[in-house]
């Protein structure tokens, strides 16, 4: 091989591997699909002051609008805000969830997820 050949070579792997690591920030598809899973803290329980949680079950998830987004590609980190909709069999949820995600070698990873606010909870209908 000559060095200008394994010159080249070598190139293409550099660029290869730094392509790798320049992972565009997440779709809303994947925010929705990290989501499943999760527990929020929704309200509280009278008397005696309990947290009531909402996990995340998949197909929940019936509305999602971005509403503000800041990605640092410097520093690998996006932060996220977006209406949510979440339908259960019994419940309702619409809330605005904050997403914070860091960029690692294997790609962005959801490091914290919650509600900005008391999101509203409503009975469906029959519930």
């Amino acid at each position: 091989m000559t060095l200008s050949r394994f010159s080249a070579n070598v190139l293409l792997i550099v660029v290869g591997l730094a392509a790798c690591r320049n992972f565009p920030p997440p779709s809303d598809a994947k925010m929705q699909n990290d989501l499943v899973g999760r527990k929020f803290a929704v309200g509280v329980a009278y008397p005696m002051m309990e947290p009531i949680y909402w996990t995340v079950q998949p197909n929940e998830v019936k509305d999602w609008r971005l509403i503000r987004r800041k990605t640092d590609s410097n520093a690998g980190t996006d932060l996220v805000y977006a209406d949510i909709r979440l339908e259960s069999s019994t419940q309702v949820l619409q809330g605005t969830l904050k997403l914070q995600y860091r960029r690692y070698d294997q790609g962005w990873q959801l490091e914290s997820a919650g509600l900005e606010s008391q999101p509203a909870i409503t009975s469906r209908g029959g519930a």
